[in-house]
């Protein structure tokens, strides 16, 4: 599915919708003693209204006391008191419940929504990944999310008990005098208004911000993470680097003063119409104070004034929750929208693996999201069961973005690809199973070193020898067994006390994870002995036979030595197959491939 239009989209956003979904995630996520205790929190919304009736019920009892002394007046007054300083005591008890309430069931929910986020990031087909719109939509709902689930349950949970005390309280009001209740509702539109504008320039804020942050923070983390500081050390180019960030700094910082001076117009002008307000209200109330014609009496006077305060207290928080859930409803909805972008389908991931898994394409022409240009043009080629194929080709020519397609990573909007007879589309999960992949930017996992070998196959249940195996095949166990904890050694730089590895030994373990998927079919290695040294790489070319066995193997490599251990070599030009054929056939018809070889020869030559 296509994302909708960002502004018309976020416009369209409704509270009501918001408190709803917020509910039914409070429902999903929730326990039933937890659900009780927000019921509880709900009820005690009417118990205001209720302490102001019984205040007004005392204050109107003393009055009486004072003018006609009697034990029948006496006894009312003090049960009044009596009610009035029990329902504010089971308040209290009732409120550490719903205080209880109030932390956990944004945290359960917070959890709730986070799994299925990292669900649908595992799913989400990877061309969106490339697209702009999506990308930036992802960053900023995963960068936000913990934070903003907790404001929305608040601020719906709060908007539901500030609307039933609203209700209760102003039907007080409207029985004593209905002026004041108009003056007090009429005067919150204008600063539901203002809020409401408030809100939307917030929202946009961060959307503008989201990619400028992104490139603000890629330039600092060049300053701070290993891979960079060393080649910015010895180029000194730090300077240059400084003026990128000074300059991102400086056109963040601009905006936001921009945001920041409307933001505080905004609020000022709010107050001053909650306050001009509250001030009207206390006027009326004083003019009936002195008019011994309107009746109100001492009783009447508290009620009134009480509301009153309590009613500015309540549009107080009706304003910043319509201002949380305006705001917050957004990424709530930019959230959903996530979860209903297309996933992959992984069918057949559970049939039994074809005897034999021929991968065949047709007439696949394919280019990248967001642009036009054919990366791959009428790729036609069948790579058999076992066979071990070499892909080469100079850079940009197509050879990742085929092993991508192949991977079922994109789709190619012309041609078909099939795996063991089948649309690749309809046998996607079969594929990923009976393949075992090292891609040249492999993974560096901050896991234990079984851990990162374990991950290799994630299908069956792994023992230590089978570990331990894969690592000697991959000759990584040399290494491992120098370490303190050797297969249960933290690796990274999370924190003290874990081993960082070299390129080399990261990318051996790599290797040792595609190994222990002994199931398949397929292994795909691209630029599998980029980051090793040459005595590493020459094992790996020894032992090539042995290590793929009967797998069929797919592999680029930039390094066309290795393309002898290939039963055919795929030569790459501009997106197209433009030679095809053994080391020896390429070489004796003296064409691309060739051209390519001796170029790399010569150096190698004495």
């Amino acid at each position: 599915m296509a994302l909708k239009e960002q502004t018309n989209g976020n416009k369209g956003v409704g509270i009501v919708r918001t408190i709803v979904t917020s509910f039914r995630l409070i429902l999903q996520a929730c326990k039933k003693k937890e659900l009780l205790f927000l019921a509880v929190g709900l009820v005690t919304a009417l118990f205001p209204s209720a302490l102001l009736s019984l205040q007004k019920e005392f204050f109107s009892q003393a009055e009486l006391l004072v003018v006609s002394p009697s034990q029948a007046i006496l006894k009312k007054v003090i049960k009044a008191l009596a009610l009035w300083g029990g329902l504010w005591l089971l308040s209290w008890l009732l409120g550490i419940l719903e205080a209880y309430a109030n932390r956990t069931i944004p945290a359960r929910v917070n959890n709730h929504m986070i799994d299925q986020m990292l669900n649908k990031i595992s799913s989400l087909r990877y061309e969106y990944m490339d697209t702009p719109e999506v990308y930036n939509k992802l960053e900023w709902v995963s960068k936000e999310l913990p934070n903003r689930i907790s404001q929305v349950i608040y601020s719906s949970l709060g908007l539901i008990t500030s609307l039933i005390t609203l209700t209760s309280v102003g039907a007080l009001v409207l029985a004593e005098d209905w002026r004041i209740a108009v003056v007090i509702i009429s005067g919150t539109i204008p600063a539901i208004i203002l809020m409401r504008l408030q809100n939307e320039e917030g929202y946009y804020q961060a959307q503008w911000e989201a990619p400028e942050l992104r490139q603000q923070w890629y330039v600092y983390n060049l300053f701070v993470k290993r891979d960079g500081i060393r080649e910015m050390r010895v180029g000194q180019y730090s300077g240059y680097l400084m003026e990128k960030w000074a300059d991102l700094s400086l056109k963040l910082r601009n905006h936001r003063y921009k945001f920041i001076r409307k933001y505080y117009v905004f609020n000022l002008l709010s107050n001053i119409c909650g306050y001009t307000t509250l001030g009207i209200a206390l006027w009326l109330i004083c003019r009936q104070m002195f008019d011994p014609a309107s009746g109100v009496g001492i009783g009447s006077f508290v009620l009134i004034y009480g509301a009153a305060r309590n009613l500015q207290g309540i549009m107080r928080s009706i304003f910043y929750e319509l201002l949380g859930l305006s705001t917050t409803g957004k990424y709530i909805k930019d959230y959903f929208e996530l979860l209903e972008l297309d996933s992959e389908n992984l069918t057949g991931e559970e049939e039994p693996l074809p005897k034999h898994a021929d991968i065949v394409f047709e007439n696949v022409s394919f280019h990248y999201p967001n642009t036009e240009r054919l990366v791959l043009k009428d790729i036609n080629v069948t790579i058999k069961q076992g066979e071990k194929v070499a892909i080469v080709g100079e850079n940009g020519s197509g050879k990742s973005t085929f092993v991508a397609l192949l991977c079922g990573l994109y789709r190619p909007q012309k041609g078909r690809i099939t795996f063991a007879g089948r649309d690749l589309a309809e046998s996607l999960g079969l594929m990923r199973r009976a393949t075992s992949f090292v891609f040249q930017d492999f993974g560096r996992y901050q896991l234990t070193v079984a851990d990162n070998i374990r991950i290799g196959d994630m299908y069956r249940e792994l023992t230590e020898s089978e570990i331990i195996t894969a690592a000697k095949r991959a000759d990584a166990d040399s290494f491992i067994q120098e370490m303190d904890q050797k297969y249960n050694t933290f690796l990274g730089t999370l924190e003290e006390g874990r081993t960082d590895l070299s390129g080399g030994q990261w990318q051996k373990l790599g290797f040792a994870r595609a190994i222990t998927r002994q199931e398949a079919k397929v292994m795909v290695l691209d630029e599998q002995t980029a980051a090793l040294d040459p005595i590493s790489e020459a094992k790996f070319y020894h032992d090539f036979k042995e290590l793929t066995g009967d797998r069929t193997a797919i592999m680029i490599s930039h390094r066309l030595g290795a393309t002898k251990l290939a039963d055919r070599i795929l030569v790459f030009h501009e997106g197209r197959i433009v030679e095809e054929g053994t080391h020896a056939e390429l070489m004796q018809k003296g064409g691309l491939y060739a051209e390519m070889y001796a170029a790399q020869a010569q150096w190698y030559t004495a």
